[in-house]
C-alpha cells in the first residue's frame, strides 16, 4: 500500500493476479474432488448392492435349509428380510455367521440347535426366529412384531388342502352359518 492509503496500479494488478490464481486453485480443487469422488461413489453403491445381495443370498440359503422347502415365495422372503433387518441392525452379520456354521460344520436342521448351543450360543435362537417368521408370517414379537403375511405363511400353506385361514369365509355372506343337512 502506498503511504496515502491508496493502492497503486502495480499493487492492484498483483492482488488481482493472486486472487485469480486462488480462484483457479479453488476451482481446480473442486473439479478434482468431484471427478475423483465419482468412482468411489459408484464403488460404494456397488459395494452396498453387493452386501445387500449377499444378505439376501444368505437369507435365502438359511431359509431353504431351515424350512426344507426348495422354493419359497420371493416376495415374502424379501419382506421378512426387510422386517428382520429393521428389528435387528446386526441381522445380516448374524445371518452370515449362521450360514458359515451350516456350511462349515456340515450340520442338519435336526442337530443345528444342539451345535449352535454348544459352539455359538449367540446364534442359537436365530433359526427359531427365522422359522417363526416363515411359519407365522410375523417377524419379531410383542410391541415390535411386524406382520409380513397371514394367508400365505407356511403354517397356513401346510393345512390349506383342508382348512381356510382363520377368519376367512370362502363363500357368500353367512354361508358358514348354514345348518348341516
Amino acid at each position: 500500500m502506498h503511504v496515502s492509503g491508496k493502492k497503486t496500479a502495480e499493487q492492484d494488478s498483483t492482488s488481482m493476479a493472486k486472487s485469480r490464481s486462488r480462484r483457479g486453485v479453488l476451482k481446480l480443487a473442486t473439479v478434482a474432488v468431484a471427478v475423483t469422488s465419482v468412482p468411489f461413489g459408484a464403488a460404494a453403491a456397488a459395494s452396498a448392492t453387493a452386501s445387500t445381495s449377499t444378505v439376501a443370498d444368505d437369507f435365502s440359503f438359511v431359509s431353504t435349509f431351515l424350512t426344507g422347502k426348495a422354493s419359497l415365495d420371493p416376495d415374502i422372503q424379501a419382506a421378512l428380510l426387510k422386517a428382520f433387518a429393521a428389528l435387528d441392525t446386526g441381522f445380516g452379520a448374524k445371518l452370515a455367521a449362521l450360514r458359515t456354521v451350516i456350511a462349515r460344520d456340515n450340520v442338519t436342521a435336526e442337530n443345528l440347535h444342539e451345535t449352535l448351543s454348544a459352539n455359538d450360543p449367540d446364534l442359537a435362537s436365530l433359526p427359531q426366529v427365522i422359522l417363526a417368521g416363515w411359519y407365522l408370517g410375523v417377524a419379531g414379537s410383542g410391541k415390535h412384531a411386524i406382520c409380513v403375511t397371514y394367508v400365505n405363511d407356511l403354517a397356513n400353506a401346510a393345512v390349506s388342502d383342508v382348512l381356510s385361514p382363520p377368519s376367512y369365509a370362502y363363500g357368500p355372506c353367512n354361508s358358514w352359518a348354514q345348518k348341516p343337512i
